[in-house]
C-alpha cells in the first residue's frame, strides 16, 4: 500500500495480465498507481488494443499508469517514455532519452526511438518449418 492506494506490481503473462485487466476495472473509481511489467507477453493483438483502451480509461479516470514494456504500439501510445540503456542487464540503467514518443524517436542515441520511428527493424522470417515423420 502506498497512503492508502493500491499498488500492483510485476505483473507478467497473459493470465495475468487479463487478471490485471480485471483488477484494473475495479481502479476506475477509485484513484490509484498502477505498475504493469510487460502486460502485453502472450497476448492476442486484439487485446493488446483492449488493454491500450483500459490503460487510456484508468489515465482519463486520475490513475497513475506506469508500464514497462517492449511493444511498440504501447510506447507509441505513451504519453510519456523514459528509454533506459544503451544495453541491457550491466551496460544499462541509464536514462537515454525521456520525454513523448516523438522526442524519443528523434533521439540519435536511443535504440528504442529508431525501432519507433522506422530506421530499425527487427526482419520477419517468411519461412515455414516442416514436421518430417
Amino acid at each position: 500500500m502506498v497512503k492508502g492506494r493500491r499498488v500492483l506490481l510485476g505483473v507478467t503473462g497473459s493470465i495475468a495480465a487479463y487478471k490485471a485487466v480485471e483488477i484494473a476495472r475495479g481502479l476506475v473509481h477509485r484513484p490509484s498507481i498502477l505498475i504493469l511489467d510487460e502486460p502485453t507477453i502472450g497476448l492476442h493483438p486484439r487485446d493488446t488494443d483492449r488493454l491500450l483502451a483500459l490503460l487510456r480509461r484508468l489515465r482519463d479516470s486520475g490513475n497513475t499508469v506506469v508500464v514497462v514494456e517492449h511493444n511498440l504500439e504501447l510506447v507509441k501510445a505513451a504519453d510519456w517514455v523514459v528509454d533506459l540503456g544503451p544495453g541491457a542487464g550491466v551496460h544499462g540503467g541509464r536514462v537515454v532519452a525521456e520525454g513523448p514518443p516523438a522526442t524519443i524517436a528523434a533521439h540519435p542515441d536511443s535504440l528504442t526511438g529508431k525501432y519507433l520511428s522506422g530506421r530499425a527493424s527487427i526482419p520477419i522470417s517468411t519461412a515455414t518449418t516442416s514436421s518430417t515423420s
